[in-house]
């Protein structure tokens, strides 16, 4: 990829976690895209949280502590109390299938995000195969009504992931992978030195939601921050939450936007920036998944791990 169009290019990712989210925030990032002319990837929830998992999420100390970082007003002022623990489907009403129908008319992609986000976060480390495979099946079959097939691309919640998730999307036929936070695009090296040809797009811009709330950056200052962590190289990849930056600060998309207007940076969707990728692919590095923590978040997410040298005969018999 040309490293001056790398540079003018950041791959925008939003995460949708809450129906109030889908319903109110995702109209308010297409109002302001649509206005920027830029595009953006939306990973929604599919299904509903059960109320039970959402209730265990609440009373655990790490994340008790995120939502008062968060601050109580602001939570109640954004997303209302009842939007931590709703048992109301995302695509289950007029309204978000109207949403759901702009946005892809508008331009951006539809990507899915789990489909019981609250179990995913709690279970997906410790879940058999089966109850894995089956909260990614039942998540495609509500997509697939929508938009015709099954290969929209997914990005797990909480951003945690493994070899069963990787083998079960590879088996659907993605385009790309979005599992982790890291530092470059890369080919993704399971177990038994097996090679996944899928190329892997990591998230590799800081958090604005940290960079404010722990940094305590004023919007200019945490954008500034954010975009001056761009590779000279590759594609990078920032991600938005319809819960902080669409809803309790929508102060930060639009300085943001701004931000990259003057310094003629264009937002894309995840896949034009796997489209690119794909041409260099050969060149990808090769590593594996791990584990580490965000500060600012509940519990460890995957990380990108080091690059590894694996033999040539190895790389090439990589799974397509």
């Amino acid at each position: 990829m040309n490293p001056d169009a790398a540079r003018g290019r950041v791959a925008l990712r939003i995460d949708v976690d809450f129906p109030v989210g889908l319903l109110r925030a995702v109209p308010f990032f297409l109002d302001r895209l649509r206005a920027a002319g830029m595009k953006a990837t939306f990973f929604v929830v599919a299904g509903s949280n059960d109320p039970r998992s959402s209730w265990r999420r609440m009373v655990r100390p790490q994340y008790a502590r995120r939502l008062w970082r968060l601050g109580p007003r602001r939570i109640v002022r954004g997303l209302g109390l009842r939007a931590l623990t709703s048992d109301a489907g995302f695509l289950g009403s007029e309204q978000a299938m109207r949403t759901v129908k702009r946005l892809l008319a508008e331009g951006h992609e539809l990507a899915v995000h789990g489909f019981d986000h609250a179990w995913w976060a709690a279970n997906v480390w410790s879940a058999d195969a089966r109850s894995i495979e089956a909260q990614i099946d039942r998540a495609y079959d509500l997509f697939e009504p929508i938009v015709g097939h099954r290969n929209l691309a997914w990005g797990s919640p909480n951003w945690r992931s493994g070899p069963v998730v990787l083998r079960r999307l590879q088996r659907i036929g993605v385009r790309y992978f979005s599992e982790c936070w890291g530092r470059s695009p890369f080919l993704t090296v399971l177990d038994g030195d097996q090679v996944l040809r899928i190329p892997h797009l990591p998230i590799t811009l800081p958090s604005l939601e940290s960079l404010v709330l722990d940094g305590g950056l004023s919007p200019q200052r945490a954008v500034q921050r954010a975009l001056a962590g761009r590779s000279p190289m590759g594609v990078d990849v920032v991600c938005f939450h319809d819960y902080f930056e669409g809803l309790m600060m929508p102060e930060l998309l639009e300085e943001f936007l701004e931000q990259a207007l003057r310094d003629g940076i264009t937002t894309t969707t995840l896949d034009d920036a796997a489209t690119a990728v794909g041409q260099s692919a050969a060149t990808l590095d090769l590593c594996r998944l791990q584990r580490g923590r965000l500060p600012e978040f509940d519990g460890e997410v995957s990380w990108q791990g080091q690059a590894v040298a694996l033999p040539a005969s190895t790389v090439a018999g990589v799974s397509a």
